[in-house]
């Protein structure tokens, strides 16, 4: 057996040197990553596309709510008054706004901007994803 030099073990630490990749290497893994960002978009624009059509069809019913909430309160002949009695109303403008607040129906009028900004922002996500999944599109994170 031979003994092992200071050479021999500064050509083991040093490593066998610079290795060339192949030339392909570089396009395949590119392609790879752009096909992996063009899965993950289009999972995101199935999913909000399907959150739309949710609040589209919560967006439905919430209207619905408030209607009905509009035309059991009293909030329209309060809101009638401004049009009628102006006088009236500017002598006694802060219990007519506080009257007036009060009789709004809070919850469906919440209920319904809630979904609006749900739809409103499903739109938005749709629309960066269906960006991102036309032809020739950067894919950027």
């Amino acid at each position: 057996m031979k003994p092992i030099s200071e050479q021999d073990i500064d050509a083991l630490i040093s490593g066998p040197g610079q290795v060339d990749p192949p030339a392909r290497l570089l396009g395949v893994v590119l392609n790879r990553i752009d096909a992996e960002k063009r899965r993950t978009a289009r999972w995101h624009l199935a999913v909000s596309a399907g959150a739309g059509l949710v609040s589209l069809a919560a967006l439905i019913p919430a209207v619905q709510y408030l209607a009905r909430d509009l035309n059991s309160s009293v909030f329209g002949r309060y809101l009638s008054l401004l049009l009628s009695d102006g006088r009236y109303l500017a002598s006694f403008w802060s219990e007519y706004a506080l009257s007036l607040v009060e009789s709004l129906p809070l919850v469906s009028l919440a209920a319904v901007l809630a979904a609006c900004l749900a739809l409103l922002a499903s739109f938005k996500f749709s629309a960066k994803y269906l960006s991102q999944l036309r032809p020739g599109a950067a894919l950027v994170s």
